[in-house]
């Protein structure tokens, strides 16, 4: 465009100016709707509503996996706990043993009960024990409860190895029980991903600005707006400032 006069350059720089601040509010916001057509806009709030709904959800699920793995990584001590003690009622149960002998077996136990206990009550997602009984989580399309508690180290008895056997059983359960969950979460984050991004997909043929094409407008936007400030500070000997004004 070749400008001939002040006012002119003056008109294009302001219209540049206009078009370069829409461009850049339309990436900001993802919007690109004229504020008449309130039917557009209305279908376009309710797709972005739900896939707002769909990315909350996801990030829901993606906690409780994390509370799940916190719970997971407990029960691996308390398995690895009810190894060890296993071994040590193998010890503990020779007849060839005194009671010296024994007592020090007692002891360890002892300090492999109280390390197992602890693993349990440090076991928190955000404060929260994760064995603290039921706990929901929302998911996008459902929610999804669970409920998980330790089984009960007290009742471990390094003099019978069937305390142990039973506890490993409880234990081997939990862990199914976690392991089945997160599976779960992990399939209803992987089906939310999709419905979600088809959701922002038909948001986007409403509402959302062509990102890609924004950014090119966005760019030649600028460069007129400054060519054409420049051709009139050239022309007229306006002043860097107002100059800046105009770029404002």
């Amino acid at each position: 465009m070749q400008i001939t006069n002040s006012t002119m350059a003056v008109n294009y720089a302001n219209n540049a100016k206009t078009m370069y601040e829409k461009t850049l509010q339309q990436i900001a916001s993802g919007l690109q709707l004229s504020s008449t057509d309130a039917a557009s806009q209305s279908i376009y709030d309710s797709l972005q509503s739900q896939a707002d709904t769909y990315t909350q959800g996801i990030k829901n699920a993606n906690d409780a996996v994390g509370y799940l793995q916190i719970a997971d990584g407990a029960t691996q001590s308390l398995s690895k706990g009810a190894n060890d003690l296993n071994v040590l009622s193998a010890q503990y149960n020779n007849a060839a043993l005194n009671q010296s002998n024994k007592d020090e077996i007692l002891q360890q136990a002892n300090g492999i009960k109280e390390s197992m206990n602890q693993a349990v009550q440090s076991a928190s997602f955000n404060g929260k024990n994760v064995f603290g009984g039921d706990a929901s989580f929302f998911t996008g399309s459902g929610t999804q409860s669970f409920s998980l508690s330790a089984p009960n180290i007290d009742n471990l008895d390094v003099t019978n190895q069937d305390t142990i056997s039973s506890f490993q059983k409880q234990v081997s359960s939990l862990q199914s029980t976690i392991g089945s969950n997160i599976n779960g979460l992990q399939s209803s984050i992987n089906s939310n991903m999709n419905t979600m991004v088809a959701v922002t997909s038909a948001a986007g043929q409403i509402g959302g600005a062509d990102y890609a094409q924004a950014a090119n407008d966005l760019n030649s936007s600028y460069l007129q707006t400054n060519a054409s400030l420049y051709a009139v500070a050239q022309g007229n000997n306006i002043s860097s400032s107002s100059v800046a004004r105009l770029l404002g």
